[in-house]
């Protein structure tokens, strides 16, 4: 008998971007970003009243989505500005200047997909945290894709006495059966998963370089707590505050939490709140990929596990050591993600492992694996 499937729900919403007071930077007036008032009332809109625990997953077909601070309207607009550095810089190598990248760039590097944990159906979000939607400054409404799926929910406290990079697989208790979404409830902290024989070095320095505190001479606004206070945040949206894992990734990946401030969170000084979601994936497909120099295409792999297991939701993950990612299907990947920013390998630093995406996202998007110059078994589950 087939196990049955963890995901209880999965439906599309559109949502009028009046709602989400939309705000734009006379520097790249193409990109707007805008704060979703309540991430529970929404699921609440599309999918009635769900009281799962588990996880929900939220991607946006024509846009970028990340959790930030919830308060001030600064981290937003200074996000926008630094957004668009980043990705000049990326695409043109010149931080800084008057580039206006392509806004699918800013997506893919921000990323169209987040997962947070969900308690009784509520999203297990930190007191300062919300959900960003980055989409086109012409757009009257942004539609989302929501996906709940059922697992076990944990939470744990760790200590991020500086701001370096800290190792916390042993709380995440990955297991071989089940994926683990992780989430931090903080603005000014990021999750990664790194190569065990790396781990634990520091992601700061990395993360420093390409967004430099210089930058809060030249135009932050949000610097109310010192220095590293919007460097923080915008380290946390590129980066992410969430990853996926599971025991085989945990075998060779450590999960990573980056602290990017001195002094730790607003009101909670170094202590940090992680919550995991365990869901149960009863069934995986492996897909041998070929070393190559370049980054892969491999859509067409997994559209065919995706249609084979009628998935409604993928787990995708490069268990020796790839990097798989979502993009435009017209991007051309190798210019912001093979190459250096600064003298820093941009993809190597902020490209996931593992992609957890709906089926419906091979629609517009591609799936693209950087083999690292290593023979790849890409593992893909269809929920």
């Amino acid at each position: 008998m087939a196990a049955r499937s963890p995901v209880v729900f999965q439906g599309r919403a559109a949502v009028s971007v009046k709602k989400l007071h939309p705000i734009t930077v006379r520097s790249y007036p193409q990109l707007a970003v805008g704060l979703v008032p309540n991430l529970a009332s929404l699921l609440k809109s599309c999918a009635g009243t769900v009281k799962t625990t588990g996880a929900l997953n939220v991607y946006v077909p024509a846009g970028g989505v990340s959790f930030n601070e919830n308060c001030d309207a600064t981290v937003r607009s200074d996000m926008l500005e630094g957004l668009r550095r980043v990705a000049a810089g990326v695409l043109h190598d010149a931080p800084g200047g008057d580039a206006a990248p392509p806004l699918d760039a800013v997506y893919d590097i921000v990323g169209r997909s987040a997962t947070v944990p969900l308690a009784g159906g509520a999203p297990t979000l930190g007191t300062w945290q919300g959900l960003y939607l980055f989409f086109d400054s012409a757009a009257e409404e942004v539609e989302v894709i929501l996906t709940v799926v059922e697992g076990a929910v944990k939470s744990f406290k760790c200590s991020a006495n500086a701001r370096a990079s800290h190792d916390i697989t042993p709380d995440v208790q990955a297991t071989a059966d089940h994926m683990t979404v992780v989430h931090t409830h903080h603005t000014s902290a990021s999750l990664s998963l790194r190569d065990r024989a790396a781990a634990p070095a520091d992601l700061e320095p990395i993360a420093e370089a390409i967004i430099p505190f210089a930058w809060n001479d030249e135009f932050f606004e949000h610097t109310y707590e010192g220095p590293d206070d919007m460097p923080g945040h915008m380290k946390s949206t590129v980066l992410g505050c969430g990853c996926v894992v599971d025991a085989a990734l945990a075998g060779t990946k450590a999960v990573v939490l980056n602290e990017h401030r001195d002094v730790g969170g607003y009101g909670c000084g170094h202590t940090r709140t992680i919550t995991t979601a365990h869901v149960p994936v009863a069934e995986r497909r492996g897909v041998a990929v070929a070393a190559s120099p370049t980054i892969v295409d491999v859509t067409a792999e997994v559209r065919k596990v995706a249609d084979a297991g009628n998935a409604k939701l993928l787990y995708i993950t490069a268990p020796s050591g790839g990097q798989v990612f979502l993009t435009a299907r017209a991007a051309a990947a190798e210019q912001y993600f093979a190459r250096a920013v600064r003298g820093v390998p941009f993809g190597t630093t902020v490209l996931p492992h593992c992609l957890l995406i709906p089926a419906a996202a091979l629609e517009r998007h591609a799936v693209r694996l950087n083999t690292m110059g290593a023979p790849q078994e890409l593992s893909v589950a269809a929920l």
